[in-house]
Order: C-alpha cells, then sequence, then structure tokens
C-alpha cells in the first residue's frame, strides 16, 4: 500500500490504510505499503516503505513514482488514499491498475490552507482561474482521478463531486468507510481526565479553519458550566483557539487533548456523551462513522457526506444554523433531557452495527479482484507469478 500517512501517524486515512492492510494479508494477500515519515527512512524490502516527509515535494512525488516503477515485479494492483500524483504516475508507468481513493477535495483544502481561495467547498467546484498555483493544484487533481483505472469516493455527495472532475473518464464507486469496533476494555476512558457530571463533549479532528470549532467554543461560553468540551487533535488554529477559551472564560472547561493513538480516540468516544462538529464541509468523515460504531451520537451540521450517515433525533441532531445560538440550544437540551441522550445512543449504537470493518475490506478486495480479472494476463504484463498485492496511498503529495 501508498499512503501519505500510516501508523504511528495518527488519522483517518493512516488508520483505513493499517486497517486495510491487516485485513487483506489475513485473507491470504501480500500487502506492501508505500508511505511517507518523519523519522527515517526504511529500507526498499520491507513490508511498509517509508519515504521521508521533509524532502522537497518534487523529490518525494518522484521517488515514490520511482519505487512503484521499479518494484513493478512486487505488486498487481495499487490502491492510492493519497499520494494521488505519484501514485497514479508510477502505477501507470508500471502498467499497472490503479484505484484511487478520494476522500475530499485536495486542491480546495490545501488552496484554503494557504489562503489562495476564500471560495466555500461547493463554490469552489464552480470557480475557475485563480493564482496560478491554485490553478495547478486544480489541474494535478483533475490528471490524478482521469488517470486511474477506477475512483472510489466515501459518500454519495462525493461521488457527484469527483464524477464533474473525471469528466466521464473514469468510473467512480462508492465504498463507505468501516470502522473496528472498540477495544471493550477501553469503556469509561476518557481521554482529558476522569469522566465528570453533565454533559461530555468531544472534538476530534485538524484544528483548521474550515472545521469553525470556535462556533463550539461560544456555544459552549452561553451553557451551563458543566458542559465541557475535549478537543483531540492539532493544526494551525490551535493558537487562536487558545486565545479564544480565554477570551471566552472557558478555562477548564476545554481541554485541548493533541493527538492521540486511534484506540484512545476510540476510549474518548465510548466515553463523551456527543461527537460535536461545525464543519462547512465535509465528504464523509472517518470519525463520524467511529463515534457511532462506539454507540456515541453525533451532533453536527448537516454538511456534505454526514447527512448520509446521521439521521435528525435518531443517532444524533442536526444543526442546520451554523451559529452559536443554535449549538447552545442542542447542548442545553441533551443537558437536561437524560432519555433524549438514551435514545440518541441506542440510535447510534444500532446504526453503528453496519459500519463494521469488514463490510469495507471485502467491497475493496472485491474491486481490486475485478481490476486484476480485467487485465490481460501473461509473459509481458511482468507481475507476480502467484498471490495478489495492493499497494495504497493520502491526499498528501499534491501541491506542498
Amino acid at each position: 500500500m501508498a499512503t501519505g500517512i500510516f501508523p504511528p501517524d495518527i488519522g483517518g486515512p493512516a488508520t483505513h490504510a493499517a486497517d486495510l492492510a491487516r485485513t487483506l494479508r489475513a485473507r491470504g494477500h501480500q500487502v506492501v505499503v508505500l508511505s511517507l515519515t518523519d523519522g527515517e527512512r526504511t529500507g526498499p524490502d520491507a513490508e511498509v516503505v517509508l519515504l521521508p516527509r521533509r524532502w522537497p515535494w518534487p523529490v518525494r512525488t518522484a521517488a515514490a513514482a520511482r519505487w512503484l516503477v521499479r518494484h513493478r515485479h512486487r505488486y498487481d494492483v495499487v490502491y492510492a488514499t493519497g499520494l494521488d500524483l505519484p501514485a497514479v504516475g508510477g502505477a501507470r508507468l508500471a502498467r499497472r491498475p490503479v484505484v484511487l481513493k478520494v476522500p475530499g477535495d485536495p486542491a480546495w483544502e490545501r488552496g484554503r490552507r494557504h489562503r489562495l481561495t476564500a471560495a466555500d467547498f461547493d463554490e469552489f467546484q464552480d470557480a475557475r482561474g485563480g493564482p496560478v498555483r491554485l490553478r495547478a493544484m486544480r489541474g494535478v487533481r483533475n490528471w490524478a482521478v482521469r488517470n486511474a483505472t477506477a475512483v472510489v469516493v466515501p459518500s454519495r455527495y462525493l461521488e457527484g463531486v469527483v464524477e464533474r472532475w473525471c469528466g466521464g473518464r473514469t468510473p467512480v464507486t462508492v465504498v463507505q468507510n468501516g470502522v473496528r469496533e472498540p477495544d471493550p476494555t477501553s469503556a469509561g476512558a476518557h481521554p482529558g481526565g476522569p469522566a465528570t457530571q453533565g454533559l461530555r463533549l468531544v472534538y476530534v479532528g485538524r484544528l483548521v479553519a474550515h472545521k469553525r470549532i470556535e462556533i463550539l467554543l461560544e456555544a459552549l461560553a452561553l451553557v451551563d458550566a458543566s458542559v465541557t468540551l475535549d478537543i483531540v487533535g492539532t493544526g494551525p488554529e490551535m493558537d487562536a483557539l487558545h486565545a479564544r477559551c480565554d477570551g471566552l472564560g472557558l478555562g477548564p472547561r476545554v481541554r485541548f487533548v493533541g493527538n492521540l493513538e486511534h484506540d484512545e480516540v476510540m476510549a474518548g468516544l465510548v466515553a463523551a456523551d456527543a461527537l460535536v462538529s461545525a464543519t462547512s464541509y465535509e465528504g464523509l468523515p472517518h470519525v463520524v462513522i467511529e463515534a457511532l460504531v462506539c454507540g456515541t451520537p453525533v451532533v453536527t451540521t448537516p454538511a456534505g457526506g454526514v447527512i448520509e450517515v446521521i439521521s435528525e433525533g435518531v443517532n444524533g441532531r442536526l444543526v442546520a444554523d451554523a451559529d452559536p445560538v443554535a449549538f447552545a440550544a442542542v447542548f442545553d437540551e441533551l443537558l437536561h433531557d437524560a432519555g433524549q441522550r438514551g435514545r440518541l445512543a441506542a440510535g447510534a449504537a444500532e446504526s453503528g452495527r453496519a459500519w463494521g470493518f469488514e463490510r469495507c475490506a471485502t467491497q475493496v478486495e472485491t474491486l481490486l479482484s475485478g481490476l486484476l480479472l480485467s487485465v490481460e494476463s501473461g509473459p509481458s504484463s511482468g507481475g507476480p507469478s502467484s498471490g495478489g498485492t495492493a499497494v495504497a496511498g493520502k491526499n498528501q503529495g499534491i501541491g506542498r
């Protein structure tokens, strides 16, 4: 597999890649992981091949593509959840099919992060022009999806978006995310310390502008002091959010937990009364599925693919007006209505049963196997003579 992040890196794509590699190996497939690291580079013959993330973007892109070409005898198909450009380019040069998983729009995310665009996600899809760097990001994104053998997305919402990028040249398939069930011994654990009375909320994700975490903080300031929030994750908005907490006088009611291992995140979700999000855009966030698998309801804006998973009043609450007052009203309801909390938790647990990882892995395995059956075999293919190998990737290799 080839992925921009892989454990010990933290995040949904890293978890997905590790879980998929583990599951496919258990089913008898050979899996090589190609990824980036902040540590030392590994040798080319390892099951996990790591290239230094500190290398300039052109250097690491070329190195990843070169690895795929030089080691094409080691794999039959590439499954890429990122490193889009080297994954697709390298696989094509190696004459191997490549499936590209697209969890979001890398051009928009990087454009927002580098202040190259102020457009929201949907506006950006219709936008043209802009700075040369932004146009280049769009161009690389479109080239990757159009030259992949197949594209996978986690939601119907993203299916429509990515089909526009493809221009009809590449088939797009919805494969919804799957989640490993939490360790039963984690029940009752809490990432910010001992469980407290009142309402325990948790946010899990990157601290970036489009997540609008400041709305959650402002909502917290409007409700009873027994409502607390754990913020799990790091990102460029960290200092601004700390300052906002100080300005609102939230004090110990907000705990910035930082990055946690996946099992610790799941333990925190098990212990929380609700996962909260005020995001302006999502394809289908992995953590929402993780919360449901943990039996934890979700309070969120109806952004992107979220509405395909969260049903108002069934397994969560959808806050259409993304402002502090609207969120505060929902928090206040949950604080004072134990019956509603119980019903939502039961609904989350019920819907979470459909999101086991085995289902997701089977869909990916079926797709990869189908591609291999459609490719002519023969001595000229240069592929392995037996077994099956997948190579996978995360959207971190573009426009750096």
